[in-house]
């Protein structure tokens, strides 16, 4: 269904009709009668080709993992975000690591797991 939109998407709201929504009415926050459904991130499956260190404003290193190009949502991913050192160490993620990566809200690659 996702892909068959003529725009990308990562959800849909799905919301009932006039008399119902005066019989579900609404709480402090939001409408009872409406509901938001977020579909699943599109994954990819590659290779990383190395780490990039840069330094944040504070003077923080963080971690750019560079990726062999993988096409995903519609848009080839070369980058993923690192997250933070403790993570590159944990997880042992260097050049030839096999991860699993998805876009966060569908707009930021990040790594979903890692496989070897």
């Amino acid at each position: 269904l996702r892909k068959s939109f003529k725009y990308q998407l990562d959800g849909v709201v799905i919301s009932f009709g006039i008399e119902e929504r005066k019989r579900l009415g609404e709480n402090d926050h939001d409408p009872e009668w409406s509901i938001a459904i977020k579909f699943i991130p599109e994954d990819a499956i590659t290779k990383v080709n190395g780490i990039e260190w840069n330094l944040s404003k504070r003077g923080e290193l963080t971690p750019v993992v560079l990726l062999e190009p993988v096409e995903l949502a519609g848009t080839t991913v070369k980058r993923a975000s690192g997250y933070n050192a403790g993570y590159i160490f944990k997880n042992k993620i260097q050049k030839g690591t096999i991860v699993s990566i998805q876009k966060s809200g569908d707009i930021i690659p990040e790594i979903k797991s890692i496989i070897c």
